[in-house]
């Protein structure tokens, strides 16, 4: 198992905090994967990581997202949510929820197993509602 995060910081403090973990944790920028990564997971977990991203780098990040997939692999994509296509992006808003739009984006060439709304109410997040996505590289 690997995970991965641009921040260096991250990475040191994910490695002392699970000190003996059988992950690997390795500094990587997801626009820049190493070429050994693509098509290498199984399974492939973004969870807010996006939101706070905006413009263009918010849609190249989306659209990266199914690349590290392998075959017969997952991407499980979880966000805050908007049914709102256009929505407003203020800065005093951050993070800015995902549209179905920006969760079908980041299923990329991937076969959509399920995209869920999870509304208002429901747990685990009972004050805001979700995108669960869930995609399959045939």
């Amino acid at each position: 198992m690997t995970g991965f995060d641009l921040a260096p910081t991250a990475i040191a403090t994910a490695q002392r905090i699970h000190a003996g973990s059988t992950v690997t944790y390795e500094v990587a920028d997801l626009l820049a994967l190493p070429a050994a990564w693509a098509g290498a997971f199984d399974f492939v977990f973004e969870a807010y990581t996006v939101q706070p991203l905006f413009g263009p780098v918010r849609e190249a990040v989306l659209a990266a997202l199914s690349g590290p997939v392998a075959p017969g692999g997952t991407l499980l994509v979880v966000a805050f949510a908007t049914e709102e296509t256009s929505p407003e992006r203020s800065p005093a808003m951050v993070p800015w929820p995902l549209t179905r739009a920006e969760v079908d984006l980041a299923g990329g060439e991937l076969r959509a197993v399920s995209v869920d709304l999870v509304p208002i109410g429901s747990q685990p997040f009972p004050s805001l509602p979700h995108w669960r996505g869930e995609f399959r590289r045939d």
